[in-house]
């Protein structure tokens, strides 16, 4: 299954260099973004999906192989939908009565560094997550109509709905592009915030509400939500009359010859299409690939279903699992029921441009504090060389709004190797979550590190700690 992605990411790298915009005029958009910029191309296109660019407010109907620019509005039909493969190999798949845009986009390919925003504003959704994302999980971020989904390498779906918003983790999977081994999300919005970390868990956003605690989806819904994704639509015809399915050959390209839903023959234009033959080969190669996409989708489904079933006989077994839900973010409120005192510990935690660093952490509940005595973070970066930095000792009552979130330690000026003497700063912020049937039992990290006399360089990693009984210098 990575092997087939692989080759769908290659035909679409081959079809991204083909495609032109041709179109000047609409290379800018009114609130100023280069709407020139190429993000990616529309892989799978089935029934009737409709493209909005710049002022063609009107729009216009999609075909299978057509470049896809920044700020592009993508709508959906009845029984219709579409799938974008974007610069950096990751995936947005729309199903029926569904909207999307991609709202930023940077990439360079040299070094996966990036940023992407796309808001999903109705309809149905899934994403996986690409290279951006595994560089750095912070640069991707889904915006919807009432709350926002933070990524860390994934496969994600939802529904968007005028009355709620149903956001819930997929994946990991061997088809996630990012090569995460656990997926994880965060849903948060102005009134609070979550993390899921378990397939097939979910929560729910409504106007004037933090979202929902996690909560696992009946087999039969995550069923529903994504065979939405993957049933078959209207099929295409074309000039002739003539009927042919997007995964025949000769899939719509753009070229003039294509049908609009009344088999009225139309030009796709605003520099959709092309009649160069390397192209056309190259978009025939993506629509080609539905036939495969349909089978992942089939095995997805599957996968996904066993395993929330299997969860819920476990949850039926014990009815205390559901509260200790594994990654969900704890709040203050919830450390305050604890005794002991614990430290976290995880090593060689891979930083974009090469190198690692260690992280020890001290956790005690006695004292309400989080860090201090041998809470540390150790770095062996090819950027910045060899160093360390303590974490001091803070109080439960620093974290944000009420949550176990500890993001105080910042602007730490160490010595590394690379710069001298105070020539490095670092940052530290830590999210206390569940696991393994503990509140607290698992330490999210994130270090950010840059030269103290130059911002711009700049690194950041991830992680999760694992919990280990004692403080770290005992």
């Amino acid at each position: 299954m990575v092997t087939m992605w692989k080759t769908l990411s290659l035909a679409v790298a081959l079809t991204v260099c083909l495609l032109g915009r041709g179109d000047p005029a609409a290379a800018q958009s009114q609130s100023g973004v280069d709407t020139d910029t190429q993000v990616g191309v529309s892989a799978v296109v089935r029934g009737q999906v409709q493209l909005s660019r710049g002022q063609n407010v009107v729009g216009r109907r999609v075909a299978s192989g057509e470049p896809i620019f920044l700020e592009d509005e993508i709508a959906s039909g009845e029984r219709s939908g579409m799938q974008i493969l974007l610069m950096d190999e990751t995936v947005f798949t729309i199903g029926p009565d569904s909207e999307l845009t991609i709202d930023e986009f940077v990439y360079d390919p040299a070094t996966d560094a990036g940023k992407i925003v796309a808001s999903v504003t109705k309809g149905v959704f899934r994403f996986i997550t690409g290279k951006i994302a595994k560089r750095k999980p912070d640069d991707m971020t889904v915006k919807l109509p009432v709350g926002t989904i933070g990524i860390r390498g994934t496969i994600v779906g939802g529904v968007v709905t005028p009355d709620a918003t149903e956001v819930v983790l997929l994946g990991p999977g061997a088809v996630n592009n990012a090569g995460e081994t656990v997926g994880r999300i965060n849903v948060t919005n102005d009134l609070g915030s979550v993390t899921i970390g378990r397939p097939g868990y979910a929560t729910t956003l409504v106007p004037g509400a933090p979202p929902t605690p996690p909560k696992l989806l009946p087999p039969a819904r995550v069923q529903q939500i994504t065979s939405e994704l993957s049933e078959e639509g209207d099929s295409e015809s074309n000039e002739g009359g003539e009927s042919q399915s997007n995964a025949d050959e000769g899939a719509g390209t753009g070229v003039e010859g294509s049908a609009d839903a009344d088999g009225e023959g139309t030009q796709s234009g605003d520099g959709g299409g092309s009649d160069d033959p390397q192209l056309l080969e190259q978009a025939e190669v993506l629509s080609g690939q539905q036939v495969a996409v349909s089978f992942q989708n089939a095995v997805e489904v599957g996968e996904i279903v066993a395993r929330t079933q299997e969860i819920e006989e476990e949850e039926e077994e014990d009815p205390g699992v559901e509260s200790l839900i594994a990654g969900v973010t704890n709040t203050i409120s919830q450390l305050d029921t604890q005794t002991g005192s614990f430290h976290f510990f995880q090593s060689t935690v891979a930083l974009p441009g090469g190198g690692s660093y260690d992280v020890q952490l001290d956790l005690n509940f006695a004292s309400r504090t989080i860090g201090g005595g041998s809470s540390s973070v150790s770095i062996n970066s090819t950027t910045f060389g060899t160093g360390s930095f303590s974490l001091l000792s803070n109080s439960f009552d620093s974290g944000v709004d009420g949550l176990a979130v500890f993001d105080s330690q910042s602007n730490i000026t160490f010595n590394c190797s690379t710069f001298g003497a105070g020539g490095c700063t670092g940052a530290f912020k830590g999210t206390l979550q569940n696991a393994n049937g503990n509140i607290a039992g698992e330490l999210a990290h994130e270090v950010t590190i840059h030269e103290t006399s130059n911002a711009t360089n700049t690194e950041t990693g991830s992680g999760t700690a694992g919990r280990f009984n004692g403080l770290s210098g005992s």
